[in-house]
């Protein structure tokens, strides 16, 4: 539709341009894996995001909003070289500049890389931050699968207390209920520290070297590089495997076996029910 025309008549000209509905149908169609959001969708989509704002902001979460686009290598250090999302599923692209970037794939690392970055732990380190936002990942398509995804998600920063790990869950968990969502399981596991988990790897690696002919040549790097990564695997055969591997709960060092104790405890007392997935 054209706008009017200014001009020296009495009155200004409307022009319409038409289309024919063959032409219409063919002119431009969303990117294959994105998608638009639109009525009475995003009616819905405007109440999930108000009740997020309302929810964590009443528990003293601040809103952070990160940019869309990021350096590649954040996501390669954070979510790992030998992850599914930074090896197959990021969309990595050269600027003018010639300098690597991603569209982000998760929003975890963007807004940690926004707490360092804007030193927002000075004065006080202790930060509660929320964020919401559209993530991209190149992966294969599927009913009610996107490339382009919307992610909601909290994090602390500067606190070890376990009842804040708790807490976090909690919030996250009358998330779901606010919006009527009650079938979801809530698990949780720990991963240790720099004491525990770098011998929790030297005994999962002698453990897949047993098995180190069944694995693939993707299993292999992964054994090499990461071998916890291997537990995030799709292939039959090391899922398999994994079903025998020890587990990392069994192996914690003092300090994070207290924690993970003290933060089951406090989810106790929250009346959060959830299962304990090493």
């Amino acid at each position: 539709m054209g706008g009017s025309t200014p001009g020296g008549g009495a009155q200004d000209k409307i022009t319409l341009s038409h289309v024919t509905a063959e032409e219409n149908i063919l002119l431009y169609k969303s990117v294959k894996g994105m998608h638009d959001l639109i009525p009475p969708a995003s009616k819905l989509w405007s109440k999930i995001e108000k009740t997020a704002q309302t929810l964590f902001e009443s528990f003293g979460f601040q809103k952070i909003v990160t940019p869309i686009v990021e350096e590649a290598d954040l996501f390669m250090r954070s979510v790992g070289e030998t992850s599914e999302v930074v090896q197959k599923q990021m969309y990595v692209f050269k600027d003018k500049k010639d300098k690597t970037l991603c569209l982000r794939p998760e929003g975890t690392a963007s807004v940690a890389r926004a707490y360092v970055e804007h030193r927002l732990f000075h004065p006080e380190p202790y930060q509660k931050l929320y964020y919401w936002g559209p993530m991209y990942r190149y992966e294969r398509m599927q009913q009610g699968r996107y490339r382009q995804h919307f992610q909601v998600g909290v994090e602390v920063f500067g606190s070890a207390d376990p009842r804040i790990d708790a807490e976090t869950i909690y919030v996250l968990s009358q998330f779901y209920q606010k919006l009527g969502i009650s079938n979801f399981q809530t698990e949780i596991n720990s991963i240790g520290d720099a004491t525990c988990r770098p011998k929790f790897r030297d005994l999962l690696v002698s453990y897949f070297k047993k098995y180190e002919k069944d694995l693939s040549e993707d299993g292999k790097l992964l054994l090499e590089r990461n071998p916890l990564r291997l537990f995030d695997s799709k292939e039959e055969a090391i899922q398999k495997i994994c079903q025998s591997a020890p587990v990392i709960t069994q192996h914690l060092c003092v300090p994070c076996k207290t924690h993970f104790e003290a933060v089951q405890r406090a989810l106790t007392q929250l009346n959060v029910s959830y299962h304990v997935n090493p």
